[in-house]
């Protein structure tokens, strides 16, 4: 892959990460867990700038039939993303993995919309 990859983060993001920060905090430092999530997006940055198509489609949206949301899995989370014209990602939600995406996207609209 030539050129650079810009990587932005929607607003639905931000929220999913400030939820994740305030639910994980309750059984582990807030410092930690911010670490911890601060990890997971550099691995994540990193690899989506070599290859925005290395993860896989998102199994459970998939079989709703949408195609084009791409997912990135690493300690406990699911971080969903979309590639736009293979030159910028759009991170979308960031999720535990035992979340439900149906659930997560209803509360989600109930919680902050």
């Amino acid at each position: 892959m030539t050129g650079t990859i810009l990587i932005q983060y929607t607003e639905t993001f931000e929220n999913s990460l400030n939820d994740s920060i305030e639910h994980l905090s309750q059984w582990e430092e807030e410092h930690r867990v911010i670490e911890g999530i601060e990890s997971l997006l550099d691995s994540f940055e990193e690899n989506v700038s070599q290859n925005p198509h290395m993860y896989s489609r998102c199994a459970d949206l998939v079989s709703l039939g949408v195609k084009n949301i791409r997912e990135y899995k690493k300690s406990g989370f699911r971080l969903l993303y979309e590639v736009h014209d293979n030159k910028t990602v759009y991170g979308l939600i960031l999720l535990r993995q035992k979340q439900d995406i149906s659930m997560a996207l209803i509360d989600y609209c109930i919680i902050h919309k």
